[in-house]
């Protein structure tokens, strides 16, 4: 009887071990946006929505995959791509996020751009932009079966990446949660992103 109570008490302390780290992780990231990257001061400096952006566009279409995804466009018969051509932009911060409690910031993104993977062409994209850790993903970097956790960091990814920008008719509705702020970028601010990443 003592063994079964102790073999109880070993499977108790696991589960809560594994609770305790991803509530770990949780903190974490609350403490990187806290400590490291403040959306609006970075490495000591204030910087913009814009800029943040340009930089992180800058680095993404001059990586491999982006160039990648470009040839398998022209191999798969559709000529020379298109420019990556920004056509939307959204803001969305979010403070009281989870428990324990954490902060999220991120920016989605719609381009213009033609690309191919797969064996399949494309038009267009979306992509989002974390300002906790600086991270550009895709929105086809998710498997569709995943099991995310409600309120948590890959639930904000998931949200940004199959939402708001997915099709053309955002309502100006909710994103991530109902506590977050959100900020459409103007037609004046997306022209000069364009600008900056083609310069």
């Amino acid at each position: 009887m003592k063994k079964f109570g102790l073999i109880v008490l070993a499977l108790a302390m696991c589960i809560g071990l594994s609770s305790c780290t991803s509530k770990a992780e949780e903190l974490a990231l609350s403490n990187r946006y806290e400590n490291e990257v403040d959306p609006l001061i970075i490495g000591g400096e204030e910087v913009s929505v814009e800029d943040f952006l340009i930089e992180k566009l800058k680095e993404y279409i001059n990586s491999e995959d982006f160039i990648e995804k470009q040839q398998e466009y022209e191999n798969l018969g559709g000529g020379e791509p298109r420019k990556f051509i920004v056509t939307d932009v959204i803001e969305v911060q979010i403070d009281g996020l989870g428990s324990p409690e954490y902060s999220a910031h991120f920016v989605g993104i719609k381009a213009d751009w033609d690309w191919g993977a797969d064996g399949v062409k494309y038009t267009d994209t979306v992509l989002a932009v974390s300002y906790v850790t600086g991270e550009i993903r895709s929105e086809f970097e998710y498997d569709k079966n995943e099991k995310i956790k409600k309120n948590s960091w890959e639930e904000c990814w998931r949200s940004m990446l199959k939402g708001p920008l997915v099709g053309t008719d955002y309502n100006g509705g909710t994103i991530i949660s109902k506590s977050e702020t959100r900020n459409i970028l103007s037609e004046e601010a997306i022209a000069r992103i364009n600008e900056a990443i083609h310069e």
